[in-house]
Parts: C-alpha cells; structure tokens; sequence
C-alpha cells in the first residue's frame, strides 16, 4: 500500500502538471486540423533528418518538451485521424520518444542529485543522441511518401472540447496505474540480494525510471559514472514507459519488441554521447 501510494504521489505531483495540459492542447488541435497548415514549414527540416513526413517535426519537439508518453499518445492521434500510415509511424517512433526537462532538470537533476551541472548535461545529451538515433535509423524502413488527408468535417462537433478532455484524463489515468503498479513492483523485488548498489538501482531503473534515479541519487560515485548511468536509464525509459507506449504504438501497427529495440538503441547512443561529453567538459 506504502508503495503504491508513493507512486500515486510523483504521479499527482510531477506528472499530471507536465503532461495534461499537452495531452488537451495536442488532441484539440488534432481535431481542428491545425498541423495541414504547419506540416509545409517543417517538412524540410524532417526530410533531410529524418526521412520523415513534416509532422514528425511537431511530433519531436512536443515529445521533448513535455516528455514520456506524449510522442507516442500523438502519433496514436494522427494514425488514428488519417494522418500518418503505419511505416510512417513506425519510423517516427524511433526519435520521439524522449522525456521531458521537467523531468530531467527538475526531478532528477535538481531534485534528486542537487546538481543543476549534471541536469544541464543529461538533457542536452538526451536530445542529441534522441537525434542521433532517428538520424541512424531513419532508412530502418522503406520510405513511405504517402500523402494522407485528416477526414473531411463540414462540421466540428460541438462536443469536440470534452471529447478532448475525456481523451486527456484516460490517458493522464492510464499513465498513473502504471506509475503506481511499479513503484510496488519494484519494491517487491529481491534487488537487495545483488551485492554491488549501482547495480540494483540500474536495474530497478529497468523496471520504473524514477524509483532507479532516486536510488542511484543515494550513491556517491564519479560524476561521470553517474551521469552514464542516470542517462541510460532515463533514455531507456524502464518498463514501465515501454507499456505506457505500446498501448498506444500497438493502434499503430508498433509490436513491444519493436518498441525495446528502438529504445535499447537510444540508450546505447545516449551512454555513448554523455560519456563524450563528459569527458570534453
């Protein structure tokens, strides 16, 4: 119970602020088309990177700026309303699922290690190896170049604000089970047994992202050790990120081994980039 109860409180605390207000505004404009008019500014910027469509540009900047899981609950909307195929998706999903600098500033770097210098590092670190790995993978997939229409609305429903809201609460709901479910998972598991601390907190990192940086938080090791560590963790997302994904990536024809393939990449890529980093600075 304690420890359901923990998780509930960073999810009533860290994350329902940071992502509800994106979860409303991005269904909202998705209903009243706005991304026709935005695609044709960015679709240059997204094609040379990414091979990608235009709207994978939006779809990127949101995911970074409001963190897990809003890349994959947008690229569920576009699918969903015609905007995206299925190989459209499945590329896009390799570089837009990232967390956020509420999280990784705030929570882990102010919060957890009192340290703003290594907040500052993992974030910069986060997105370029975020870029780096759509970049690596962006001829995963055979190119698409399908050009789809959202449905044609004379129309817009005069319910379309609490259809919106309703969407936003299931799935701020959605994301708060599975907070809470591995905070007592995870405390429920026999990490106590392996000898070495910086192994238990990695992989307790595995399994739920915040439980595994708070413990590591707790450890003192070389700043570089740590900021490798954390950054693996937090660009692999844990499991728990992984299942808040795939229940929106699977409406896209996305699998779960898939969606660990493409992660267990980022967080190689992302270890790489901060120990580099590190190292330079």
């Amino acid at each position: 119970m304690q420890s359901v109860t923990n998780g509930l409180v960073v999810w009533a605390t860290a994350v329902v602020p940071a992502l509800l207000p994106f979860f409303v505004l991005s269904k909202l404009l998705t209903e009243l088309h706005f991304f026709d008019r935005l695609c044709k500014y960015v679709s240059p910027a997204t094609k040379k990177l990414f091979n990608a469509p235009a709207i994978s540009g939006y779809i990127f900047l949101t995911s970074i700026v409001s963190g897990y899981p809003v890349g994959a609950k947008l690229l569920q909307e576009y699918h969903k309303n015609n905007l995206l195929t299925q190989t459209q998706c499945k590329k896009i999903s390799t570089f837009t699922s990232t967390s956020g600098p509420l999280f990784i500033l705030g929570t882990v770097g102010g919060g957890f290690f009192d340290n703003s210098k290594l907040g500052i590092i993992l974030l910069c670190c986060h997105i370029l190896s975020t870029i780096l790995c759509g970049v690596l993978l962006k001829n995963f997939y055979c190119s698409d170049n399908t050009t789809i229409t959202a449905k044609n609305q004379e129309l817009i429903s005069e319910n379309i604000l609490n259809d919106t809201i309703y969407s936003a609460i299931y799935g701020i709901l959605t994301t708060g089970v599975f907070i809470s479910l591995f905070f007592m998972l995870t405390d429920m598991l026999p990490i106590y047994k392996i000898s070495s601390k910086p192994l238990q907190a990695v992989v307790t990192g595995l399994f739920e992202v915040t439980h595994g940086c708070k413990m590591l938080s707790q450890l003192n090791l070389f700043f570089t050790a740590t900021a490798v560590l954390t950054q693996g963790m937090i660009s692999f997302g844990g499991l728990c990120i992984i299942l808040q994904s795939y229940t929106y990536l699977k409406d896209c024809g996305i699998s779960f081994l898939q969606i660990i393939s493409f992660k267990a990449v980022q967080a190689s890529i992302s270890c790489v980039v901060t120990f580099i980093v590190c190292l330079i600075f």
